[in-house]
This record gives C-alpha cells, structure tokens and sequence, in this order.
C-alpha cells in the first residue's frame, strides 16, 4: 500500500507540475482569445491540454513535461498502438467535466489508485505509469530477451 501512496504522490506532482508549466498558461491565453465566452475558453483550454497530453505521451517516451521531472513515464505494452495512447489521454475528459460528475470521476480514479496502482485512464488505454528506473529494468529484459 506504501507502494500505491508513493507513486500517487509523485503522480500528483506530476500533473501539479503540467498544471502550472502548460495548464494554466494555455487557458491565460483561451481567456484572452475568448473574452467573453467563459464556457468557450474553459473548453478550448481543456482541450488544448489533453492534445499536448497526447502529443507528449506519444512522442516523449510517455512523458509529459511533469512526469519527466519527476521520473516517472506512461508504460504500455501496446507502446505501438498511438490510438490507446490517445484513447487514455482523451479519458481525462471526464475528471474537467464540471461538478459533481467530474468529482465523482475524479473519486473513483484516488481509489482505484490506491487500491490498485491504476488510475481509471490507465485503465482505459490500458497502461500503467512506472518510474523511469522500472522502465529501463524493464527494457534492458526486453533487449536481453531478443538478443
């Protein structure tokens, strides 16, 4: 359980970490484009976020700028497969959906998190998000094996 707690702490700080570096600046600039359309800028924003989610998780090795200063990255078997990859990213839709829907969404993923080291996302793109030392464990296996 320690395990879990440790790795959805550094989760969290992964993500606080895009928060503040991509986040919010893109819906500064979603508020600027779109004056007075709250809704609009919200939803452009969010948007926004989850494509450079994809975008990062696709061609950062699984990493977004968070999760690369925290060491830790998206690992999937399927690592091939861009359109699971999306998929996982595009499920993060539901923790913005505006309250008590996105709580609930948002609850359920802690305690999955908890009780099984998976987030509902991973879930979904069927992934699970290890620190870098377990990945090149993980790939120095791999590489051993096809040698």
């Amino acid at each position: 359980m320690a395990r879990k707690v440790q790795m959805m702490v550094i989760r969290g700080l992964a993500f606080i970490i895009d928060l503040i570096v991509v986040f919010i600046p893109v819906q500064v600039i979603c508020f600027l484009i779109f004056k007075n359309n709250f809704f609009l800028a919200n939803f452009f924003g969010q948007i926004l976020f989850i494509v450079y989610n994809m975008v990062m998780i696709n061609i950062g090795q699984g990493k977004t700028v968070g999760k690369y200063f925290s060491g830790i990255r998206v690992f999937n078997e399927d690592s091939h497969k861009a359109y699971v990859k999306a998929l996982r990213e595009f499920c993060k839709l539901l923790y913005f959906i505006s309250f008590p829907v996105g709580i609930l969404f948002l609850g359920l993923s802690i305690v999955l998190t908890l009780v099984t080291g998976r987030s509902l996302h991973d879930y979904v793109g069927g992934s699970t998000v290890i620190l870098d030392k377990e990945y090149e464990h993980i790939f120095a296996e791999h590489h051993e094996r096809t040698d």
